[in-house]
C-alpha cells in the first residue's frame, strides 16, 4: 500500500461525497430553478443523472 494508492482513496472519498451533496442537494430541490444549479455538476451517464431526470419531471407536473 503505497502513496498513490493513498492518494487514490481520497479522491474516490471526495467524488463520492461530492455525489452525496449533489444528491440531497437535488432531492431538496422545491423548484426547477433551484434544481438547475446542480446542472453543471452532474456527469452525462450518472446515477446522479437518473435522479435529476426524475426530479425534473415530478418538478415539472
Amino acid at each position: 500500500y503505497n502513496y498513490v494508492d493513498n492518494i487514490i482513496d481520497i479522491e474516490a472519498e471526495n467524488i463520492q461525497e461530492e455525489q452525496q451533496r449533489i444528491v440531497e442537494f437535488i432531492n431538496n430541490a422545491q423548484n426547477i430553478e433551484q434544481l438547475q444549479e446542480a446542472e453543471p455538476f452532474i456527469e452525462e451517464n450518472s446515477e446522479v443523472k437518473e435522479l435529476y431526470d426524475k426530479k425534473l419531471k415530478d418538478l415539472t407536473k
